[in-house]
């Protein structure tokens, strides 16, 4: 009685007060002990018990191992297992059973199974303790081999069946499950509850959600556990509508939900963005009196985050009791989904002074934040906090700094982390390479990639993707071809992603060929690639292809979406399309696509530099998007090639207003200072020079790359610098000599010291004659390294290409592929 209300002092000096204590007296006591959790003081009870002078019996055994097996004292349950031997009850089947269990649960599977294979019979309780033990270690497929054993000496119960599933189960074994599923049937096990929840399961996580359906069907009971795994399998794979429908029907047979129904259910409303529908599971939280659950409060706040109620998710979150580090972490994604990043920052702040331990994903998600329009001090604010709570070596959040610091530009805090994360993953290596590409650090992004190789940390396709944005934006089209070779050599899969920056790489090396090719073994029905090759097409002026291609799409059923617009109109644009390309606008705005900023600025470019300003000017002063400097500077361009002076100085004004709103670089003064040299406005052009100096306006460097010999040279105006430049000096001056008798003119007194044409020369002297010269410029190409470029290529008789910001130029035997028109 003592032992059974845990009064085990008085059961203890009941049992001392004893005349005569027997072994039953005594494994009452222990037992006791080991009900309450106390399975030190049990064997310390069994050593008193011996001195004692009693006999420990198979129960005693079997207890003691019991307290053993709850401790996982393997030490001390082996020295009772020889005890047993000496004590001849190690044939005794409940004994037995004991030490299975024991050695299965301290990890000592062989030893568990060698006393399983020294009994001379076997009973269900003994099969069902050496089958939990391989399940419970993670031996799922072991536990399996079992079966066909279990058949033949009919020891194939219901619970070893249920054991047997839930190892199916664990490694997702469907064919084993519709095996056992069978065996159910013969032996009339497949009306049992618990049975049929497990097989549920299985057949939804592997997808078979008729065969589920079937079973839930043919069920004659059904509990909540029924429900909710039928419910969630038909949200895993997507079938949302079906899951709510279910739920409906649960409603009507009185099947009262538990949390986890209700956050597969809100999980179905947030994923298909159905705001009513999880506004009313919220009113059924309320009912069944779980609004409290910490778990359903979270997929609510979720559900109202990503469904954009934000005023909603902000009032739930007001309401909490006790928030905990998954509460905060929503409402801080949901400020920033918002737009609301230094709110996000603010709420970030709040958490920390709440007292909540922030956890991994927590400071990854704030980091994210910060990246994405708040600046480095903040970035610095989070590290600090990091470091203090000692997780800088995390690797989820050493990755997530080093990509935050290269985005942002400040590589010297992003190559600090990378150098002190003590293992590097394919993810920091990635990060780095992908920020150093983005900021057209090419150079250094190659020698990433060479380095993450030597370091035995194998590229993935993000790797590869920004190696070949880095050749691309060089024209290294032997390198990309050698890193294309590699990617193909390592067996990596040709996705929509790599398919698009292979396309984009050979087109802006000038190759159509290859980029063509590329195309033809793309991925079926992803949009990525024909937007890579319609926008190569643009580059390279190739209007009919990009026509072609265009409708090829459109006939085949796939939806063009912004970017493959945009690339069209770019294409229109460039080739002097006026007609097609306003056509294509007008069928945008007529069929309800979304017309951005970008799809105006391109029209804006087709008009002005077909000389249309009016119309040009009329458009960009309509247009409702703010601080439009992109459309108004592509406008400048054109008032430039035509000399339009007068729209090019109302161009120019308002630029100058919107400089004061979003600060930009000098290129519009450098426009202005051109149209007035092009009209012979000298001191115009001088004024306009001093003013943009006064400025101190950042002014983008003009940088030019070219390949020779698997090296990437870089070139900036009149460089002095290159190994080679009293050579490329020599070949410039003689060009100019037999340019000028040629007829060419310079547009301006230039002194061939801009970096394209150095680029040019070093090709000439550095490569066989009659191989084509690739070159790569940061900016757009001036005028006179444009004539410059096609005077070249006539009397050198080479292929010349140039890639500039704007096009992909061509030129042969004296012209350019662009048609001048640029």
């Amino acid at each position: 009685m003592y032992v059974r209300t845990g009064n085990l002092d008085d059961a203890l000096v009941v049992l001392f007060q004893l005349p005569m204590r027997d072994v039953a007296s005594w494994n009452s006591l222990i037992e006791g002990y080991i009900q309450l959790g106390l399975s030190y003081q049990a064997i310390h009870m069994f050593e008193l018990m011996q001195l004692d002078g009693c006999t420990p019996d198979s129960v005693s055994y079997i207890t003691m191992v019991k307290a053993c097996s709850s401790i996982q004292d393997l030490k001390q349950g082996a020295s009772y297992h020889l005890l047993i031997v000496k004590a001849g009850l190690d044939s005794d089947l409940y004994v037995c059973c004991t030490l299975v269990d024991m050695y299965m649960k301290c990890g000592k599977l062989d030893d568990g199974r060698k006393v399983f294979n020294n009994m001379s019979r076997h009973d269900n309780i003994l099969w069902g303790s050496l089958i939990a033990g391989y399940i419970e270690q993670g031996r799922s497929h072991e536990a399996l081999n079992f079966l066909e054993q279990l058949q033949r000496e009919g020891h194939l119960s219901l619970s070893t069946m249920i054991s047997l599933l839930i190892a199916c189960s664990n490694i997702q074994s469907v064919e084993q499950g519709q095996r056992l599923h069978s065996l159910a049937v013969k032996y009339m096990y497949d009306d049992d509850l618990y049975f049929c929840n497990i097989l549920i399961k299985l057949y939804t996580e592997s997808g078979l959600l008729e065969d589920a359906q079937k079973v839930f069907d043919e069920m004659s009971k059904r509990d909540v556990v029924t429900w909710t795994e039928l419910i969630s399998g038909y949200i895993e794979h997507g079938h949302y509508e079906t899951a709510l429908l279910h739920y409906e029907q649960m409603q009507q047979e009185s099947i009262r939900p538990n949390h986890v129904t209700f956050c597969y259910l809100l999980r179905s409303c947030t994923e298909n963005r159905k705001l009513d529908k999880g506004i009313f599971i919220h009113s059924h939280v309320i009912e069944c009196g779980l609004e409290l659950n910490i778990s359903v409060c979270n997929s609510l706040l979720n559900m109202y985050s990503i469904c954009g109620s934000m005023e909603d998710a902000l009032h739930l979150f007001n309401r909490l009791q006790a928030p905990d580090v998954v509460s905060w972490s929503i409402l801080i994604r949901c400020c920033s989904q918002h737009g609301l990043i230094g709110e996000a920052f603010k709420v970030f702040e709040e958490m920390c002074l709440s007292g909540i331990e922030l956890d991994e994903a927590t400071y990854v998600c704030i980091l994210q934040i910060c990246s994405q329009r708040l600046g480095l001090e903040q970035v610095k604010d989070v590290h600090n906090l990091i470091i203090d709570e000692g997780l800088e070596s995390n690797l989820s959040i050493g990755n997530t700094l080093v990509d935050v610091y290269a985005k942002i530009g400040n590589f010297e805090d992003a190559q600090s982390v990378f150098d002190r994360l003590s293992h590097r993953d394919v993810v920091t290596w990635n990060a780095l390479i992908a920020a150093h590409s983005a900021h057209a650090h090419h150079q250094k992004a190659l020698l990433l990639f060479e380095t993450m190789q030597q370091e035995g940390v194998e590229p993935n396709e993000v790797t590869f993707v920004s190696i070949f944005k880095s050749c691309s934006d060089m024209s290294a089209l032997s390198k990309g071809k050698k890193i294309h070779s590699l990617f193909l050599k390592k067996g990596l899969q040709l996705d929509a992603f790599s398919c698009s920056a292979l396309i984009d790489m050979y087109m802006s090396c000038g190759s159509l060929e290859d980029a063509q090719a590329i195309f033809e073994c793309s991925p079926v029905q992803q949009i990525a690639p024909w937007n890579a090759l319609l926008a190569g097409y643009a580059q390279h002026n190739q209007y009919q292809l990009a026509l072609e291609c265009f409708e090829e799409l459109c006939h085949g059923g796939m939806q063009p979406n912004d970017i493959t617009h945009m690339s069209f109109l770019s294409c229109c644009s460039h080739a002097g399309q006026i007609d097609c390309g306003v056509r294509h606008f007008k069928h945008m705005r007529d069929v309800g696509i979304n017309i951005t900023i970008e799809h105006c600025n391109l029209v804006v470019g087709l008009l002005s530099h077909a000389a249309l300003f009016d119309e040009a000017e009329d458009m960009l002063e309509c247009l409702q998007f703010p601080a439009n400097i992109v459309g108004w500077t592509s406008f400048l361009a054109a008032c430039r090639k035509h000399g339009n002076v007068e729209s090019g100085r109302r161009c120019f004004n308002v630029l100058s207003l919107l400089d004061k709103l979003e600060k930009t670089d000098t290129c519009y003064y450098s426009l202005m200072a051109s149209i007035y040299k092009k009209a012979g406005m000298w001191d115009n052009a001088e004024s306009m020079d001093d003013l943009r100096k006064s400025t101190n306006l950042w002014k983008k460097p003009a940088k030019s790359y070219i390949e020779v010999n698997d090296t990437i040279h870089e070139f900036t105006v009149a460089d002095s610098e290159h190994d080679r430049i009293n050579d490329i000096s020599a070949k410039l001056k003689s060009l100019s000599l037999i340019m000028r008798e040629d007829g060419y003119t310079p547009y301006l007194d230039s002194e061939f010291n801009h970096s394209e044409k150095l680029a040019i020369a070093f090709g000439l002297i550095s490569q066989p004659a009659g191989t084509t010269i690739r070159v790569v410029k940061n900016l757009r190409v001036c005028d006179d390294c444009h004539d410059a470029a096609k005077a070249i290529s006539k009397l050198e008789l080479r292929e010349i290409i140039i890639k500039d910001s704007y096009h992909v130029h061509r030129f042969r035997h004296g012209s350019c592929s662009c048609k001048d028109f640029r």
